[in-house]
């Protein structure tokens, strides 16, 4: 990664186990890959709790465009 801060952050990622981290093209997004849902859903909390100062959130793929869903 380009970005000091953010190999540092994905350093503090990788702590909690979680090896599939990528950058989005222009570097403003990291984003997470998890093998299951039920994971996705253990690591949101801890995550959160870790980076409490950013946006931290699940999402799914799609193959047709973007959708946006409320979960609150």
């Amino acid at each position: 990664m380009a970005y000091p801060k953010l190999k540092e952050i994905e350093d503090k990622i990788k702590t909690l186990g979680i090896n599939q981290v990528f950058m989005s093209g222009s570097g403003s997004t990291l984003f997470l890959r998890f093998k299951t849902k039920d994971e996705a859903f253990q690591q949101l909390a801890t995550l959160k709790s870790f980076f409490p100062d950013f946006f931290v959130e699940l999402s799914e793929p799609t193959t047709h465009g973007v959708y946006i869903q409320d979960t609150n």
